[in-house]
């Protein structure tokens, strides 16, 4: 890994869903945001890889 690599926190990120196994975006937004007014804006690159179905 590079000098340049991952730093910082990184918070244990639920991944709410349905009944049917489909994530719930809206609960994972909302999740987010927490962690995002927390300080820690890594949170949206997470929701973005697991909606895009690479998380």
């Amino acid at each position: 890994m590079s000098e340049a690599g991952f730093h910082g926190v990184f918070p244990y990120l639920v991944s709410p869903v349905h009944e049917s196994g489909e994530v719930n975006a809206e609960v994972l937004a909302r999740l987010c945001d927490d962690l995002i007014k927390a300080g820690l804006g890594a949170a949206q690159q997470m929701v973005d890889r697991t909606l895009a179905g690479r998380g």
